[in-house]
């Protein structure tokens, strides 16, 4: 699989927003179903820390990346979110607090938006650990 590059409003390495799940289903994935009509199918790159979910028709709708995910050269995955801020500010945009999570024995969890870029982050104890496009 290639490098796991982000293009805001596009993709994630290979993974193109709006494409096919077909053109990607010769990977080694999981596939979690839908629960019902108003959810998605998510194929699961485990090695890749790598989620797609697919509307209806099979088209990606979203891309979510936990272990790696490369933006002009620096994986923001794991990074500090106050480095990231100083160092993404003029691609980045503002960003916008979405919510705050409590999580059970773990961290609060913020979600922030950057509408700019078309991702969120979820952050947890001060670092980026999940990039959502």
């Amino acid at each position: 699989m290639e490098e796991l590059i982000f293009y805001p409003n596009v993709s994630v390495g290979e993974f193109v927003l709006g494409d096919s799940i077909e053109n990607y289903l010769h990977l080694e994935y999981r596939l979690d179903k839908r629960e019902n009509m108003f959810s998605y199918d998510r194929y699961v790159f485990e090695d890749e820390g790598l989620i797609l979910w697919v509307d209806i028709l099979g088209n990606i709708e979203r891309i979510t990346c936990s272990l790696r995910c490369i933006w002009e050269g620096r994986n923001i995955v794991g990074m500090d979110f106050d480095e990231f801020l100083s160092v993404y500010e003029d691609e980045a945009g503002s960003p916008e607090l979405l919510e705050t999570r409590d999580v059970p024995g773990g961290p609060e969890v913020q979600v922030y938006g950057f509408e700019d870029v078309g991702f969120d982050l979820m952050v947890a104890g001060g670092s980026i650990a999940t990039v959502m496009i």
